[in-house]
């Protein structure tokens, strides 16, 4: 199956994939480790992230 890196723009086999990542219940496939970090790092750069799983924003408790 053909899937979209996220962070690249790449189209990849998801078979085949260098790396993934389980994500608000979507895995996301990567051509390298290095995309899958960076998405790691800041999801919401890439796709739509829902409050639940949103980062904290500069000065807030995280409560």
């Amino acid at each position: 199956m053909k899937v979209h890196d996220e962070v690249c723009g790449m189209t990849i086999d998801a078979g085949t994939a260098a790396a993934s990542t389980l994500f608000q219940g979507t895995r996301y496939h990567f051509c390298s480790e290095r995309c899958r970090r960076l998405f790691g790092e800041h999801p919401e750069w890439y796709i739509e992230v829902t409050a639940d799983s949103a980062p904290n924003p500069p000065g807030s408790s995280g409560e």
